[in-house]
């Protein structure tokens, strides 16, 4: 099968996936048990590029089959270039712009004194100077996301095809660098996570997995590669060793735990892709619930942060007999994840989902 004969489709084992994601995020950011605190920042570092790693496949499937089109004269460049970014801004913009401006009327700290930050997507370089931004802390993420989108279809719908997979290593070896020079310039760890070209390569290495689907229909076979997975592996494991017996600011671990976490998810991901779980995890993935959950997992990113705040608010409005005795960390994350789940549904069904129907203007 070529790009040709590719035909919109629709992964529905990514869906399971990306609520895996976000669960794992949600408790990383709500079980805040000093014990394990350096065994949850693993954990949510793979969560965030599993997210980078599925964002840079579905974001590049879209560009290339455009590009198919292009070559075969049933579109233009331009064409591609507006209905790609209307077509994300219908997705993305109206409830992360609706909830700035609501925390902004609220007065949520900091929102008022981080505003321009927010309304630019540009929390990630605000973090190289405040590491705490309460509710807003996690919009980093979408903020590298956005950055992505603003430049990268350019590349993709203007490179030569024989260009294209050079390009997407290139962007995996800039990654590489970036990150030494991020530590240097920046001198704070943190920059290797924020700074944009420091992700480069969990992008790229999903749009790689949308190049050999699309281009190369090899993808079965490039999963079936296994010394690339155990090379993964091993530099996954020796960063995790690094970071948990020496320490977590270790520069050698910092410049190749992305990468190896990356080359990982590439496998869960790419499993997904040719729908090739079977038993427990195929039947958890599929499940009517958990692709619902996976299809509304943007807003539940995007709101989880609040519920802590939400929920102290109910409880001071309604001052009643604690449900929950000494109210355990186990608990709270319970009735954040339940504010969340209620959040996200409400969003999808009164917001997201008719904006989404617009989309369909843009072909």
């Amino acid at each position: 099968m070529n790009g040709t004969e590719l035909k919109p489709q629709y992964f529905k084992q990514l869906d399971g996936l990306r609520f895996v994601a976000v669960l794992a995020i949600m408790a990383v950011h709500w079980l805040k048990i000093s014990a394990i605190f350096k065994y949850s920042v693993i954990a949510s570092n793979i969560s965030v590029d599993l997210y980078f790693v599925l964002s840079g496949f579905l974001i590049t499937r879209i560009l290339l089959l455009q590009k198919i089109k292009i070559a075969e004269k049933r579109t233009s460049r331009w064409q591609a270039i507006k209905n790609f970014y209307a077509r994300r801004s219908l997705r993305i913009f109206p409830i992360y712009y609706l909830l700035i401006f609501i925390c902004i009327l609220l007065n949520i700290s900091p929102a008022r004194e981080i505003y321009p930050w927010l309304l630019s997507y540009t929390t990630n370089f605000l973090r190289l100077q405040i590491t705490e931004l309460g509710p807003f802390g996690h919009l980093w993420t979408l903020a590298i996301e956005e950055q992505f989108y603003l430049v990268f279809p350019f590349f993709i719908l203007w490179l030569p095809q024989r260009l294209l997979k050079k390009f997407l290593l290139g962007g995996i070896l800039l990654a590489l660098v970036s990150r030494c020079f991020a530590v240097y310039i920046f001198e704070t760890p943190i920059a290797v996570y924020v700074f944009p070209f420091c992700c480069a390569d969990a992008l790229c290495i999903g749009a790689l997995l949308a190049y050999m689907l699309v281009y190369e229909n090899c993808l079965i076979q490039f999963l079936k590669k296994k010394y690339l997975w155990w090379l993964s592996l091993f530099l996954f494991v020796f960063c995790a060793y690094r970071f948990l017996k020496i320490s977590e600011t270790d520069a050698l671990a910092f410049l190749f735990f992305r990468l190896s976490i990356s080359g990982l998810c590439a496998w869960i991901i790419g499993i997904g892709i040719t729908n090739q779980y079977s038993g427990f995890a195929k039947s958890f993935l599929e499940h009517k619930v958990i692709m619902y959950l996976g299809k509304v997992c943007y807003g539940i990113y995007l709101y989880h942060f609040l519920a802590p705040f939400i929920a102290t608010y109910l409880y001071d409005l309604f001052p009643i007999q604690d449900p929950f005795p000494r109210f355990l960390v186990l608990e709270k994350a319970l009735m954040y994840f339940i504010l969340t789940i209620v959040m996200a549904a409400l969003s999808w069904q009164l917001i997201e989902q008719p904006i989404n129907n617009l989309k369909n203007r843009f072909v």
